[in-house]
């Protein structure tokens, strides 16, 4: 386990956790949905991110040249804290490497 990781994150760290901040690695500065995609967040070194985007068609226009396995649609149904249906490219993962 990171040993600098917040407590509060070690109570709800796992694969497909949701989580919703704003990052600046996005070009939007709305805070959006992040979902864990680690098999096991709590022993790695490094957070592996996926982000969820409510704007579906939008998603499938910019990324129509790669494999469609590759975008995920989910809606709230499967994860309740999303308010709308939502997609996450999955050729897109932000990483957060923890100090050691």
């Amino acid at each position: 386990m990171p040993p600098n990781l917040p407590w509060e994150l070690r109570l709800t760290l796992r694969p497909g956790s949701v989580y919703y901040f704003q990052h600046r690695g996005l070009t939007s500065v709305a805070p959006h949905y992040f979902i864990v995609v680690n098999s096991d967040p709590l022993a790695d070194q490094v957070l592996l991110l996926a982000v969820a985007s409510s704007k579906i068609e939008t998603v499938h226009q910019r990324r129509r040249h790669l494999p469609s396995e590759t975008l995920v649609e989910i809606t709230p149904t499967e994860y309740g804290e999303l308010t709308l249906p939502s997609i996450v490219d999955c050729n897109q993962v932000f990483r957060r490497v923890w100090p050691s």
